[in-house]
């Protein structure tokens, strides 16, 4: 890879809805008795969704190398308290990244995702409100207020958020599942099936849209249908 194309560390995307490894946090309060499961980010995993552009002269190049490597190296602290579920770490670390990137939305994202994991609310919601104030546009913040905004209040009406989340991100699987149980959890499952099926083309080994498919068309009656999904998890675990 090229000095000038070094990707960068801190704005990525980790699919907290795949099975992995503990510690493990609730989805939203419209999925009873389910867990959402925090993953190890590997390859396979992350998505690189803007890169550094460097184009400098030689003593400017190795300036930029030891901060990407500062960076990176904080990175990889934060990382390891998340792997282990150690939030205030976690959160302490990313704190650090979001000193030295703080135009970078994704940052206070990732630390109002901890708070949310460890049931601090009112500070995720801040650190959500902040990733906004980076950008306007950044889908997930709208999702983790929705998320939020549920675990406070089942009731609570979030359309508004997840439509918001969909139409700055309209491939975002995760969003279409939230607002497929928010429509669950208020009985109208034909609305569910049809986020269901845009969530199963963008997440299609998800074993939580084969448990949103088994509730939805349980809730029709379709007692079929709805055992044939709830199969599916079994063969995707």
């Amino acid at each position: 890879m090229l000095p000038h194309q070094i990707p960068n560390p801190f704005f990525r995307v980790f699919s907290t809805n795949t099975p992995g490894a503990s510690p493990t946090f609730t989805l939203t309060p419209t999925f009873v008795n389910e867990t959402e499961q925090a993953v190890t980010p590997t390859p396979g995993r992350i998505h690189w969704l803007r890169h550094w552009r460097f184009v400098y002269s030689d003593s400017a190049l190795c300036q930029t190398h030891r901060a990407h490597r500062s960076r990176l190296d904080q990175y990889n602290v934060a990382l390891a308290a998340y792997q282990k579920g150690d939030w205030a770490s976690y959160i302490s670390n990313m704190q650090q990244i979001e000193a030295l990137e703080p135009t970078a939305p994704d940052v206070p994202y990732y630390i109002g995702e901890a708070y949310r994991f460890q049931g601090d609310y009112k500070d995720a919601l801040d650190a959500y409100t902040i990733s906004l104030g980076s950008s306007l546009n950044f889908a997930p913040a709208y999702l983790g207020m929705a998320r939020v905004n549920l675990l406070q209040d089942p009731n609570t009406d979030v359309t508004k958020l997840l439509d918001t989340a969909i139409q700055d991100d309209p491939n975002y699987g995760e969003a279409y599942l939230e607002r497929a149980n928010y429509y669950l959890y208020h009985n109208q499952p034909d609305l569910a099936l049809s986020d269901l099926d845009e969530a199963n083309k963008r997440m299609p080994n998800s074993a939580l849209v084969q448990l949103g498919y088994a509730r939805a068309y349980l809730a029709q009656g379709n007692v079929d249908k709805g055992l044939a999904s709830a199969q599916q998890p079994i063969k995707l675990t």
